[in-house]
């Protein structure tokens, strides 16, 4: 796999954070250009979470059945439109509907292109790229709310949707004329409906395939309870400001980043196996660390930051290699199921997890708890893979 592909590969995939985030810094000024309240106006991330939630579970065994280049082109096309829509929108009722086309076709590019990988390479390299794909889609979510802020003041909301609209243009060009179809008609399954439930019940009854799914999902979790309950703890706990937090937050998100790619490089020495179950053992004596610190010192700002530190560079190493490992025990059948579900695990692992910890009165205990919690089930579902041949 050459890096024109992956390259291509990561811009497809990230399309779906950048428009989450690039928007965000637009969104108070969204509440009075469209007459509207903060609550309705933040029903447009929903929206698209939930989309793109949505596109992942369909656009997967859709491309096990049909291949992945068309699937691609219509996606990176409809969410080059559904921007130009949100671009366009009289009233927030049109933006909200537009948003949801948008996170639907988002989805869709994510899982293709991360389907794409296992269709070409195997092992070790699959590992390999996987985790250069989500180092070099890790900057997203740092360039992203940069970007919109910065080009906000300038252009407006509206032109933050056109500029995504233009990201999806060079999307689609790419998608176009860098990436093959990798699925000969000979790999497809079935056809019609029945292909896809097909898909999905190959996926879920395949053990080492649910293992490390819930290995990668949960061990989502653990970075999950940092980003969930950030806000709070940096500003609420410990008095930060917004642009003191903004720094925490980005230098964690770089630590993904520099993880996803130490993984990508190390991969090939050690084995993805041996990788994600050392990551995820770091993972559990942070968080371990963190919830007896709190427990007992209080909370230290000192070694929340450190062991939130060790999460983040943990995680990039966590979630490429256990999709890597998920998607190999499929053997390269319904590749495409397979990566729509463990995208979807994120969304439902997110789901739980966000009303989960606000049930702590101290947000720190909270996400120390939640974050042991997610931790150990991870570390067990990978050693559960392990047993598995």
């Amino acid at each position: 796999m050459g890096w024109p592909l992956l390259a291509a590969l990561a811009l497809l995939s990230a399309a779906g954070p950048l428009g989450t985030d690039m928007y965000l810094p637009s969104l108070a000024g969204m509440v009075d250009h469209l007459h509207t309240t903060a609550p309705v106006v933040q029903l447009t991330m929903s929206a698209f979470m939930i989309g793109m939630g949505l596109g992942q579970l369909v656009a997967g065994p859709v491309s096990d059945l049909v291949g992945r280049k068309s699937v691609l082109i219509v996606s990176v096309a409809v969410f080059m439109l559904g921007s130009f829509g949100c671009a366009a929108a009289g009233g927030v009722g049109t933006l909200i509907a537009f948003r949801a086309l948008s996170g639907l076709a988002g989805g869709a590019g994510v899982v293709v292109a991360r389907a794409v990988i296992p269709d070409v390479v195997t092992g070790t390299a699959a590992a390999s790229a996987l985790s250069a794909l989500m180092a070099i889609q890790g900057l997203a979510p740092v360039i992203a709310p940069l970007i919109g802020g910065f080009a906000t003041p300038h252009i407006g909301w509206r032109g933050i949707f056109v500029v995504l609209a233009a990201i999806n243009a060079v999307g689609l060009l790419l998608a176009v004329t860098v990436v093959p179809e990798t699925l000969p008609p000979d790999n497809r399954s079935g056809t019609g409906l029945a292909g896809l439930t097909d898909g999905f019940a190959f996926c879920l009854t395949n053990r080492g395939f649910v293992a490390y799914t819930t290995s990668f999902g949960i061990g989502f979790g653990v970075l999950f309870s940092w980003i969930a309950a950030s806000p709070f703890v940096m500003q609420n706990a410990f008095g930060f400001s917004p642009g003191g937090y903004a720094v925490v937050f980005a230098v964690n998100a770089l630590l993904i980043v520099a993880g996803s790619a130490l993984s990508a490089v190390a991969v090939n020495r050690i084995g993805p196996q041996r990788l994600l179950l050392s990551a995820l053992s770091a993972s559990v004596a942070a968080a371990v660390v963190l919830l007896a610190f709190t427990t007992v010192a209080g909370d230290l700002v000192a070694v929340v930051l450190g062991c939130v530190a060790v999460v983040s560079l943990a995680a990039g190493v966590i979630l490429g290699n256990a999709t890597a490992l998920a998607l190999a025990s499929l053997a390269g059948r319904h590749t495409g199921a397979g990566s729509g579900l463990a995208g979807a695990t994120q969304f439902l692992v997110a789901a739980v997890l966000a009303p989960l910890l606000g049930l702590w009165e101290d947000p720190v205990a909270g996400m120390a708890w939640v974050m042991t919690g997610c931790a150990c089930v991870a570390l067990v579902a990978c050693l559960a893979g392990r047993r598995i041949r």
